[in-house]
């Protein structure tokens, strides 16, 4: 038996869906904002918000002390605002740092007897949610899906690790509202647009080959693959074009939906592991890493069907070169090599390096049990070693 959580409870999607909040059902008319940094400030997009829940009264604070990657001390930051506004809504606004940041400052908000982050990182100290607010989240980027997940990530500081944070058994997590208004993602840099819309590959990819992909997972993974295949070239090259963005926004989702409900795999492992260790974006280095893990998991049998399904989608005969030539319309590099610091060693970390993968919450949802050879392998290549 699978316990499945499609989505947020409502998903408003398309031109001026942000304009619903006006009418957003509150009984204290209190809102906690949370964003990373001042960029939707700069914009305008901030303001907008504001005016929309203007219209309806709402009282709100914004808390937009939210690195690129959250942390416990955003985190617990976040919450003592919260503390003090008492809102009965809290709206994660922003791409995946802040939606994840809104969801945990949630959960503590909730349940403040967690007040460490190993409490935090126990799903089963989430005890309660939704007794004091609710959580909406608005996505201005389309790549990490956050806005229809059932987890949220945020790094340990001292360890650098990233920890997930999942309500596994009631799936609570997922946020009340998505809003999908790719309005919001029309300024989105280059750079941006890239990495985020490999990560929404990613996500596709991942979540299709899985051991856990069932078959509602498996056709939102699908459609998220080719819609962010046929796409994302556009939107890169296009980016004043709404449809690719509205498109790659609708992309981002479903494949969010999907990995919601059956994980993903060694290449997020990875990606997690080396981009912390790098301080390399999340869709970046699961750019850089996803051709090598293809090409690895394509050495099994149990693999090859799968992938040839999704070679078949975007008419192709070998998806790790297809998805290398993406990576060459988006500008991404082959390796990390510009990312290394010439007083990094890879023989110093790489034992580490491939124990921190292996631990990985997310290497236990790969279609085969890959060995520390395995790792060693995709590590040294993606390091041009």
């Amino acid at each position: 038996m699978q316990k499945l959580k499609l989505g947020a409870n409502i998903i408003l999607f398309g031109e001026n869906a942000i304009e619903a909040l006006s009418e957003l059902d509150s009984k204290t008319k209190k809102v906690l904002i949370v964003e990373s940094g001042k960029i939707l400030q700069e914009v305008g997009y901030e303001q907008e918000l504001m005016d929309i829940l203007s219209k309806n009264g709402f009282e709100f604070s914004i808390f937009d002390q939210v690195g690129p990657e959250p942390t416990f001390t955003d985190i617990r930051s976040g919450v003592e605002l919260a503390k003090e506004l008492e809102p009965d809504w809290i709206i994660g606004f922003g791409g995946g740092s802040a939606m994840d940041a809104a969801k945990l400052i949630w959960v503590m908000y909730e349940n403040p007897e967690i007040d460490s982050i190993t409490k935090l990182s126990m799903p089963s100290s989430i005890k309660k949610l939704r007794e004091k607010a609710k959580l909406c989240c608005i996505a201005t980027t389309a790549g990490t899906g956050s806005e229809v997940t059932r987890a949220a990530v945020f790094t340990d500081e001292a360890s650098k690790k990233k920890i997930a944070v999942a309500d596994s058994v009631a799936l609570r997590l997922v946020p009340d509202i998505a809003v999908l208004d790719a309005h919001f993602t029309m300024t989105m840099p280059s750079f941006l647009t890239a990495s985020t819309g490999m990560d929404v590959i990613t996500h596709a990819v991942e979540s299709y080959l899985s051991c856990k992909a069932n078959i509602f997972s498996e056709s939102l993974s699908m459609a998220a693959f080719k819609i962010a295949y046929e796409n994302l070239p556009n939107s890169y090259a296009y980016p004043k074009e709404y449809s690719y963005k509205e498109n790659m926004l609708a992309a981002s989702s479903l494949a969010g939906i999907a990995f919601s409900n059956s994980g993903l795999g060694v290449c997020h492992s990875l990606a997690h592991v080396i981009g912390a260790k790098l301080k390399v974006a999340h869709g970046m280095a699961n750019a850089i890493l996803l051709p090598y893990v293809i090409e690895l998991l394509n050495g099994y049998d149990c693999c090859k069907l799968k992938i040839g399904k999704l070679e078949d989608a975007i008419e192709t005969s070998d998806l790790s070169q297809a998805i290398r030539q993406l990576n060459d319309q988006l500008n991404i590099p082959n390796d990390f090599t510009k990312f290394i610091d010439s007083n990094y060693h890879l023989n110093d970390h790489i034992d580490e390096l491939i124990t921190l993968a292996i631990d990985d919450s997310n290497t236990k949802n790969s279609p085969v049990k890959l060995t520390r050879n395995d790792f060693e392998k995709i590590i040294n290549q993606v390091f041009n070693k």
